[in-house]
């Protein structure tokens, strides 16, 4: 998010001009825009520290392009089976009760010297990068896609 700040003003002149086809001058007037100043801030940086870009981990049970969900990337992944959905359920309903953003996992141990886990900057849980989601999105020959991106607000930690 930019701020952008530019400021003008109006100056008008006189100025002298000869006539093509007679041999005279004649005076004329004409205003101009003078830009004073044009510039942007990145204030994005200072509203809540920036957002925070997550991904679903491998071991999650989530959509990953088929009509149910699966566990793991690629070549690799398999239907999630109903231990590991109960799992995933039993986290997500623990973590909302503590007051945890949705990139915390499962195996997080939580210490009072950490709070910059709760509101770091790009965690992906996922050993794939959001690009390569967007690819393998992009690659996909189905016709009815969807890309999910959720905006969030955990609890502020003091």
């Amino acid at each position: 998010m930019f701020l952008h700040c530019r400021g003008s003003h109006d100056e008008t002149h006189t100025r002298l001009v000869r006539s093509r086809h007679e041999d005279r001058l004649a005076t004329e007037q004409y205003t101009e825009r003078v830009v004073d100043f044009d510039f942007k801030i990145d204030v994005g940086q200072h509203i809540f520290g920036g957002p925070t870009h997550w991904s679903v981990g491998d071991s999650a049970p989530a959509y990953r392009g088929r009509m149910f969900r699966e566990v793991g990337i690629g070549g690799e992944k398999h239907k999630a089976k109903r231990p590991e959905l109960n799992a995933a359920k039993a986290w997500d309903k623990e973590r909302d009760s503590r007051g945890f953003p949705p990139w915390i996992g499962s195996d997080y141990a939580w210490r009072e010297d950490q709070p910059h886990v709760m509101r770091d900057s790009s965690v992906l849980k996922s050993s794939w990068t959001l690009r390569q989601w967007a690819d393998d999105y992009c690659s996909s020959r189905k016709f009815l896609k969807e890309f999910e991106y959720h905006k969030v607000r955990p609890m502020l930690l003091p």
